[in-house]
This record gives structure tokens, sequence and C-alpha cells, in this order.
């Protein structure tokens, strides 16, 4: 991480008040050759925000001294209040989109974990299943049986299906609900 404080010195060092302070310090680091070139067009941005986003946002920035000569913030306006409570109730909602995201991913994982497991068993493309003519896998030619199965899992995954269907004297249909074959 970059070092400011050289910078800041120099600032707190020079003369002038707290609305010259935001200008001298975008001069300052546009004369700093130690900074990155994008570190510095993101420090003049911020710091030289116009007007317009000024009064949404209300000004942050500015340090006043207090009793005993140390800068403490300003207090903020009724505008900048609101916006700083819209920002949190907005980072809320973004941690929680993330971790409804993080869920479905891992959901989805253990999905394409089954499927996996099923494409071994019949000895199918996991990618397709054989459907799909342009599968980087099988080229649409990975259906069932096209590759040799894993035997243990097509004993406790399809063996147990086939076995029900035949006590029952026919083929289970497809979509047909479970119920249907007691």
């Amino acid at each position: 991480m970059m070092n400011l404080s050289p910078v800041l010195l120099q600032m707190l060092a020079s003369s002038g008040g707290a609305g010259n302070a935001k200008s001298k310090l975008v001069e300052m680091i546009a004369q700093r050759e130690d900074i990155d070139p994008t570190t510095k067009l993101l420090l003049e941005q911020a710091l030289t925000r116009d007007a317009a986003a000024s009064e949404v946002l209300g000004d942050t920035i500015d340090m006043e001294p207090d009793d005993e000569g140390f800068a403490s913030s300003v207090e903020r306006p009724p505008a900048a209040k609101t916006k700083g409570r819209r920002i949190k109730r907005l980072l809320n909602k973004l941690k929680a989109l993330e971790k409804e995201n993080d869920d479905l991913r891992d959901e989805l994982e253990a999905l394409y974990e089954q499927l996996d497991m099923l494409a071994a068993a019949l000895g199918a493309c996991p990618a397709c299943f054989g459907s799909d003519r342009d599968c980087a896998e099988c080229g649409g030619r990975g259906r069932s049986g096209a590759y040799q199965p894993d035997l243990a899992l097509y004993r406790s995954i399809v063996l147990p299906v086939v076995r029900r269907a035949q006590t029952e004297g026919r083929e289970p249909r497809i979509g047909e609900p479970r119920t249907a074959l007691r």
C-alpha cells in the first residue's frame, strides 16, 4: 500500500485554510513521482468532486480544529446522514445477496456432483448425457451406455430402479410420479 504520510505532512506544513486544503493536496499528489498514475487519478477524482456530488453526499472530508487544536470532523448535514444510512442499507443488502449467491453456488455444485455420479452410473457424458451435438466432451454421442459405467454406482443407483420396475412388470414412464410404481 502506498504511504501518503509525506504528502499529508507537506500539506499540514503549508499555510492555507480548510477550503484550500483539498486543492493543495491535489497539487501535491500530482507532483509526486512515487505514486503510480492510476492511484494519482483516483485520489484526484476523490478530492475534486464536483459541486453537485458534494451537495448530495455532504462535505465528508472537511475538518475543523477542536478546543485543543486537533482536527475533528464537522457535523454532517441531514442529507449526508440520510445518504450514509442508505449506503449502510445497500451494503447490508449486498452482503445478503452475496451470501445468497454463495448458497446458490454451493447448491449448484452439489447438483453437479449428483449429475456426475448419475452420468458415471449410466456410462453417459456428464456434461450433456448425449443430448448436445456441440458438446465439447462427447459431441452428442455420450448417451447412456456410451462409456463403461462405474459398476459400484450402477449397483447403488440404477439397479434398484431396474429391479423395482421388473417386479411391477412394466417399465417406469418418464415423468411418472414415484408413487405410481408401488
